[in-house]
Order: C-alpha cells, then sequence, then structure tokens
C-alpha cells in the first residue's frame, strides 16, 4: 500500500503562483491534487560481495607492479590517482580481466 503524503512543491495547494501564466500554474509534481504518492525505502541493501573485492584488490596490486614504470603514466608513484591510471592502462591494453 502506498502512502501519501501533502506535496513538498506545492504545499498541497496543486498550484504554484510563480507559474500561473504556464497551464495556469498546475503542480506537475501532484499533478494539481496537492497530494503525492510515496514508498518508504527498504533498509534491505545487499552487502557488497567480499570476494569481489579481494579480486579488485589483487588486480590493482598486479596492474601496479606492471605499470609502475610505465612511461604512460601521468602521475608518479603515491599519488592518490596511482592506482587508478595503472587500472585505465591495464584496461586500454586489453589486459586487466587477465591480471
Amino acid at each position: 500500500m502506498q502512502k501519501t503524503m501533502t506535496c513538498p512543491r506545492c504545499n498541497g495547494k496543486g498550484k504554484i503562483k510563480d507559474y500561473r501564466s504556464y497551464l495556469g500554474g498546475v503542480c506537475f509534481r501532484c499533478n494539481g491534487t496537492g497530494i503525492v504518492a510515496y514508498r518508504k525505502a527498504s533498509n534491505k541493501t545487499k552487502a557488497p560481495d567480499p570476494s569481489i573485492e579481494i579480486e579488485n584488490n589483487r588486480r590493482f596490486q598486479r596492474a601496479m607492479e606492471i605499470y609502475s614504470s610505465d612511461t604512460r603514466l601521468r602521475v608518479p608513484k603515491g599519488h592518490p590517482y596511482f592506482y587508478a591510471h595503472c587500472r585505465e592502462l591495464a584496461l586500454l591494453d586489453g589486459v586487466w580481466e587477465k591480471l
């Protein structure tokens, strides 16, 4: 069952005074009713799979070993984006999935 609440855009009036020159100022959020339906957000978020994170960490380490001396790197070792640039080179070379 959907719950309803007062439209936050028009404050339940169904019309917005500043837009009265366009279609009489009808609120498009509630279609002029002044009430909108909503669903409560679910707290059942799926937990991330730790094996994927472990696999990506392994790939990042391997990519860093391979590309740390590559002349195409745009950032020095120790830079916050160093891992991302190593991954980018591995993706461009088509070896990321093989790492």
